[in-house]
């Protein structure tokens, strides 16, 4: 019996991602393509994250541009301080680099109390850095959303 069960709980998870709307489609081509851009020129993409963070109230601390680590400043929120790390990571197979930006959230003591990925920072990096690449993911993810058969919609 149980394995029925299991039979009949994998059909309803694959049937529903199979319902699919343009903007489920466009979402997840954006994420996967923003989780793996690869960067290629770093002192156009370090100004362009320098002018990004300022936008959100953060000041990258100074380092060489070749630092593969880099973070902001401190900022306090209520009693804990808030920074971005900024994670530059270089390619062995090919040239280019990724970026990922990092919150990570600190007690009064300097504990780590909370660490998550920005992926809406990273977009907003790479649209700054290279407008070009971001234009050319946007339309790729409007074409395949454009494929998408449209949803009935059920009149009550």
């Amino acid at each position: 019996m149980p394995s029925i069960f299991r039979l009949c709980a994998l059909t309803l998870v694959l049937a529903a991602g199979c319902d699919e709307t343009s903007e489920g489609v466009r979402h997840s081509y954006v994420e996967r393509h923003r989780d793996s851009f690869v960067y290629y020129n770093r002192p156009r993409t370090l100004a362009a994250l320098k002018s990004v963070l300022a936008e959100d109230g953060y000041e990258l601390v100074d380092a060489p541009l070749t630092s593969n680590e880099l973070h902001t400043a401190p900022r306090s929120v209520g009693d804990d301080s808030v920074e971005i790390a900024v994670h530059v990571l270089d390619l062995k197979l090919r040239t280019g680099f990724l970026v990922e930006l990092v919150h990570i959230t600190r007690d009064k003591s300097g504990t780590v109390t909370a660490s998550r990925r920005d992926q809406d920072l990273e977009w907003e990096l790479i649209q700054r850095a290279d407008p070009d690449g971001a234009l050319a993911i946007m339309q790729t993810a409007n074409e395949r959303a454009d494929k998408v058969a449209p949803r009935a919609h059920r009149q009550q």
